[in-house]
């Protein structure tokens, strides 16, 4: 499963991916669910979140971060599958991942101010490189269930763990455990 994985992720086009919210379909479908994705996941270093998944009924916990959101992304009605997250970070205050091909998603970090600043209550959200993909989010599927998901693309460059090879695990910058 992990050798159809690097094959996979060799043969991957250069072609640009979709823009965010855009009629244009993802190059290859992903094989599960788009609920399937979401859920809890831990990492030692950044600890736990939630990926959330638009969906009929969501969570309390979804329910706050998918409203969060909304000001600024159709999350109900994308053209291409999104999950949303909330996470404790100096950098950014949420994460949005948007699907590119099979169990690859880019990964956009951002901080959202849904109800404003101060005096002033109008939605806003601020980015590093707005509309550009910080990284990838390259989620492990075995036996049709998520086991994880490796977060790549974050350093710029070839890391001494992609260097050395290994599975998807062993090669992330960072690895999040689904539990």
């Amino acid at each position: 499963k992990e050798s159809e994985r690097l094959a996979a992720s060799s043969a991957t086009s250069t072609e640009p991916s979709p823009s965010v919210n855009s009629t244009s379909e993802p190059r290859s479908p992903m094989p599960l669910s788009h609920t399937s994705y979401a859920g809890n996941y831990y990492d030692a270093g950044y600890g736990a979140f939630t990926l959330c998944a638009p969906s009929p009924t969501p969570s309390p916990e979804c329910t706050g971060i998918l409203n969060a959101f909304s000001p600024f992304y159709s999350v109900n009605n994308s053209t291409t599958p999104e999950l949303y997250a909330s996470i404790s970070s100096v950098w950014i205050s949420h994460l949005r991942l948007v699907h590119k091909e099979g169990n690859v998603f880019e990964l956009y970090g951002t901080f959202l101010f849904p109800n404003g600043y101060g005096k002033d209550k109008t939605p806003f959200e601020t980015a590093e490189d707005e509309g550009k993909a910080d990284a990838t989010a390259e989620f492990w599927v075995e036996d049709g269930k998520v086991k994880g998901f490796a977060i790549n693309g974050l350093v710029g460059s070839t890391t001494e763990r992609q260097r050395i090879g290994g599975n998807l695990e062993e090669t992330a910058e960072i690895w999040l455990e689904k539990l």
